[in-house]
């Protein structure tokens, strides 16, 4: 059992305090606030049931993850429920219930019992995203959508990536632009990664020409880069990760894509799926994505793959 500071002790208190402070740290700011959701929907249960949620039991736990499951909850949501509650224990110092083997059989019996697939967004090709691009208007939000959706395709960014980028952090070069990405999911300990960014051969797909023109025409010139712009084309404060996905939905309506196959994610999957098919390396892929393990980048290389030396078209029907 994990031990924790006398309570008692104004000393010992203040030091707890920090620790809570380290741990809270220990996460990325978007999955802080996947957890604090989680964490309300499972008090709101626990006190709409009559039952404690801090600390909860594991019996109270393992029934809140049946009642997921039984209300048609992927084994994906789940687990971040878990995870959540799990988290909210351990910074209150309290006995965590998700570690008993109670709830962990039951975690394991949804997990038989619903699967644990996940339902990903569809990756956007480049024909998709010249399609995408050629669709929006000529106005200030068209050119910065443009250039959002060109250097998400191109960096293989994720969302929050693409809402963090500042003016502080590109340097422009005759090859192209520099992007460094300070932290992000991978880098939680801020050590900082640079990635770089072609210049295209097509104009009107250029990522970086489309940066250039957007900068240029919001006058940006320290701070965010991509800003949220209101319904009278005022500039204002920076855009929002969630901001990334509705730019993405919207020039797939353009396009005439369905909107509800795409997210923000779409752009970075794009970028690695497109990257498989036209011969990029499995270590080129992953310098410009930042993933730590190949696992994920061969998953997307083997759905562009599936038709390449396929057995179906060596059977002579």
């Amino acid at each position: 059992m994990e031990r924790t500071l006398a309570k008692t002790d104004s000393r010992g208190l203040a030091l707890q305090g920090r620790v809570n402070e380290y741990i809270a740290e220990s996460v990325a700011d978007n999955t802080k606030r996947a957890y604090a959701s989680d964490w309300r929907q499972f008090a709101a249960w626990c006190e709409s049931n009559g039952f404690g949620s801090l600390p909860a039991d594991s019996a109270t736990v393992a029934a809140y993850f049946a009642h997921l499951a039984d209300s048609g909850k992927k084994a994906s949501t789940i687990d971040r429920a878990r995870a959540a509650i799990h988290m909210a224990h351990i910074s209150a110092a309290v006995t965590d219930p998700t570690a008993a083997e109670s709830v962990k059989k039951t975690l394991q019996g949804i997990r038989r019992s619903v699967g644990t697939a996940k339902t990903k967004k569809a990756p956007v090709l480049s024909v998709d995203v010249e399609a995408m691009v050629n669709a929006l208007p000529d106005t200030t939000l068209g050119v910065r959508d443009r250039a959002i959706i060109l250097v998400g395709f191109a960096g293989a960014f994720r969302r929050s990536e693409i809402a963090g980028i500042a003016i502080e952090h590109m340097e422009h070069t005759a090859e192209g632009v520099k992007i460094l990405l300070p932290k992000s999911k991978t880098d939680q300990d801020a050590a900082g990664r640079v990635v770089g960014i072609k210049r295209g051969r097509k104009p009107h797909t250029c990522p970086v020409r489309a940066l250039e023109a957007w900068i240029a025409a919001a006058g940006i010139t320290s701070g965010p880069v991509f800003r949220h712009i209101d319904r009278h084309s005022r500039i204002l404060e920076g855009i929002t990760p969630q901001a990334v996905a509705l730019v993405v939905k919207r020039a797939a309506t353009a396009a005439g894509l369905d909107p509800a196959k795409y997210s923000g994610h779409s752009l970075r999957a794009g970028c690695v799926t497109q990257g498989a098919i036209n011969g990029a390396s499995v270590t080129n892929i992953m310098r410009q994505t930042g993933h730590k393990s190949s696992d994920t980048v061969q998953g997307y290389i083997r759905i562009a793959n599936v038709f390449k030396h396929n057995v179906s078209g060596m059977l002579g029907l």
